[in-house]
């Protein structure tokens, strides 16, 4: 199956998020575009599994209220949770 692969502008559109925050998101490093940019040098292309990152990132600050430092912990420990569940499952 093909990834398809999301440019800022619809990403922004699709989690109604602004520039700044998802700006935010990035500098942070709890979000990271894994797309190839379309043309070399271009801006960056985001999946699917980009969006649900962002969109898990979102829900912990919307929903639980987490600030940044609190993001970062959390998201860290969420991938530290699916590491380990796909160990378990290789077993």
């Amino acid at each position: 199956m093909a990834l398809l692969y999301y440019r800022v502008d619809v990403v922004l559109e699709r989690l109604d998020l602004t520039r700044s925050q998802w700006r935010r998101y990035l500098q942070a490093g709890l979000i990271a575009a894994s797309g190839e940019p379309e043309k070399a040098g271009g801006p960056p292309r985001f999946t699917e599994a980009d969006l649900r990152r962002a969109r898990r990132t979102l829900r912990l600050e919307r929903d639980l209220g987490l600030n940044l430092a609190g993001l970062e912990v959390a998201m860290r420990l969420i991938d530290q949770i699916e590491a380990l569940r796909r160990q378990l499952a290789e077993r």
